[in-house]
């Protein structure tokens, strides 16, 4: 198949279950995520709802299982893109966060803990969403190898390679990263990593050397997305209005994530989404620490990046990121090929 209609039908896979994803949350999921008072965000921690919470991670990871199978042309962001999309749904409904302020002025600093520590839930239910994604993936690929997506760039030749590294056309990521994560997800990339650079050893040192410098290039590429998300939704949130905040959110993040991938290369799916939850952490932090003393009006002089709800933090922000890291990806995929092309014909 011709690239670009394989990159055009891998984005038609993604938005197509995207928008069925986000329908059905939307019109028919909802209702179970709304507390008893339908004017009260969806806040799950600080209601103490934490059936819901479980509900929420069986939503998240029954999404991504579908995804999984209904996006096999698209890399494996595309299934986590599209759950955290449908997940969407939840954000688009909830109010805002206004009335928990209200109704808790004297303990706002223990309200903001609560809301990391939902943060932190959400974390550990998109680790279990993407093993999911993962595993329904491997066995469409297990029965039908020719269905899902395979890293073209893990394909490339040594000397493919140097040339594009010499003529500065793109930096790649190791063939060993592409490799592992191609074999095995993104569980299986971690694993190796961390064997090699623990029994350093027992490998060939160039490998290790090779999975170390990966590493770096991981944590370099979170710590910019970070730093960036802080300043993107610093500048674009200025509202605490519903609208406002999901477009700061994934705006925002989507324009983080594809600068701190095009910069620093990576394959690791949990790069991306850990950028919107870290800085959700460092807002609530903020919050929590400058509302210990805070007047009972604090939520009339409190910054709209602290009311922003964790649901929003996960579905907008994540999805932003997740959407960022994929389009990074195809421009790299994109560009190294076409440079490629030309350089065969010149």
């Amino acid at each position: 198949m011709d690239r670009k209609k394989y990159l055009l039908w891998e984005k038609a896979q993604v938005l197509l279950t995207a928008g069925v994803a986000l329908a059905a949350v939307y019109y028919v999921f909802w209702r179970g995520f709304i507390g008893d008072d339908p004017g009260n965000p969806i806040a799950l921690v600080p209601d103490g709802r934490f059936g819901a919470i479980i509900s929420l991670g069986i939503l998240l990871c029954v999404l991504a299982g579908i995804a999984g199978l209904t996006t096999t042309r698209s890399r494996p962001e595309g299934a986590i893109l599209a759950a955290l999309i449908g997940l969407g749904g939840l954000s688009l409904r909830s109010p805002w966060m206004r009335p928990l302020l209200w109704m808790q002025p004297d303990h706002l600093p223990s309200l903001f803990w609560q809301m990391a520590l939902e943060i932190l839930i959400f974390a550990v239910i998109l680790l279990l969403a993407e093993a999911v994604a993962g595993l329904f993936r491997g066995l469409i690929k297990r029965f039908k190898p020719s269905w899902v997506w395979t890293d073209p760039l893990a394909d490339l030749s040594a000397e493919q390679r140097n040339l594009i590294k010499t003529d500065g056309v793109a930096s790649l990521p190791s063939p060993d990263e592409c490799k592992w994560m191609a074999v095995t997800g993104e569980f299986g990339l971690m694993a190796w990593l961390v064997k090699h650079l623990l029994h350093r050893s027992a490998a060939k040192e160039a490998q290790a050397d090779s999975m170390q410098t990966a590493l770096k290039r991981s944590l370099t590429c979170l710590a910019t997305g970070v730093l960036l998300g802080i300043i993107m939704v610093s500048i674009i949130m200025q509202s605490t209005l519903r609208g406002q905040v999901l477009f700061a959110l994934f705006a925002g993040f989507f324009v983080s994530a594809l600068a701190a991938r095009h910069f620093f290369p990576v394959r690791s799916i949990f790069i991306a989404w850990a950028m919107p939850l870290i800085t959700a952490l460092v807002f609530y932090g903020l919050a929590a620490f400058s509302s210990a003393n805070a007047l009972p009006d604090f939520w009339a002089t409190a910054r709209p990046q602290f009311q922003a709800l964790p649901i929003d933090w996960l579905t907008a922000g994540c999805s932003g990121a997740v959407l960022g890291f994929w389009t990074a990806g195809r421009m790299l995929e994109f560009r190294v090929f076409e440079y490629l092309m030309q350089a065969e014909y010149v």
